[in-house]
């Protein structure tokens, strides 16, 4: 693991856990509704290469509640006070899962803000039943096994980094953090007018997805690519949608490689 360090911000008046750690060009790493408060082996592969910022969102990790943020919109303007509290000019942007969506509204909203954008198995592409998306909140309510195979390829990552049986600070976490995913997601995991916005991207973007994503089918990774200027498809194929936990050193270069798109 690399050296990194624990901090806390007053980001829009919100207590605000991040951790820092690495060195090289800036990169913010957006959770998903979940894999937050620590540092895991894919924020460490990256600050082999690139100064890594991941915070906790508010309702997440070690970072304050704020019930009143119930839209997409209020997080993506919490992403730009975050930059703008830690005086980021140009960052690379990746997000990941529910963070993929946040990244995604972010980078169509602020379109000269980032230097390259990566959405990792992100949420918020609309789908129809033909697309076989399962009902997250069902099975991640029912938890064990369901739920560890509908994000995970290796179980056994799995195993190594979730206790089962969780403990009881497990169970409290868990559910704080499913209530804050509920308060945006609960209705729809997608935003109808995302696909008339993902046009307006034009920064250098990866749209990264697990071979055996069985959450966000990679049909839907696809129509992500398809929507964005500027953006390539790839698959990392021993994964699901856990892919930068399962796969932290392929997931890394897959980062490095958009960064040489910008630099070249």
């Amino acid at each position: 693991m690399s050296e990194h360090e624990s901090l806390y911000l007053d980001v829009q008046g919100i207590k605000t856990h991040l951790l820092r750690g690495g060195r090289g060009p800036d990169l913010v790493y957006v959770h998903g509704a979940g894999l937050c408060e620590e540092w895991y082996p894919h924020h460490a592969e990256l600050a082999k290469h690139f100064t890594v910022y991941a915070a906790d969102n508010p309702g997440w990790g070690k970072s304050d509640n704020a019930e009143w943020m119930d839209e997409i919109q209020d997080y993506v303007l919490f992403l730009d006070a975050l930059l703008r509290t830690l005086g980021l000019k140009s960052p690379i942007l990746v997000g990941h899962s529910l963070g993929g969506l946040f990244a995604a509204e972010f980078a169509a909203t602020y379109t000269d803000r980032l230097a390259a954008l990566a959405l990792v198995d992100a949420a918020g592409m609309p789908f129809t039943a033909e697309d076989d998306v399962p009902d997250f909140f069902a099975v991640a309510g029912r938890g064990g096994l369901e739920f560890a195979q509908m994000v995970f390829n290796k179980l056994d990552v799995a195993a190594a980094n979730f206790n089962y049986p969780p403990t009881h600070e497990d169970l409290l976490r868990f559910h704080r953090e499913l209530t804050s995913t509920a308060r945006l997601m609960w209705e729809k995991w997608f935003d109808a007018k995302l696909p008339r916005r993902l046009p307006r991207i034009q920064t250098p973007t990866a749209v990264i997805w697990g071979q055996h994503e069985r959450l966000f089918p990679i049909a839907i990774g696809r129509r992500f690519a398809e929507l964005i200027p500027s953006a390539e498809f790839r698959l990392i194929e021993d994964a699901g949608h856990m892919a930068p936990l399962e796969s932290p050193e392929t997931f890394a270069e897959e980062i490095l490689r958009l960064k040489d798109r910008v630099t070249a």
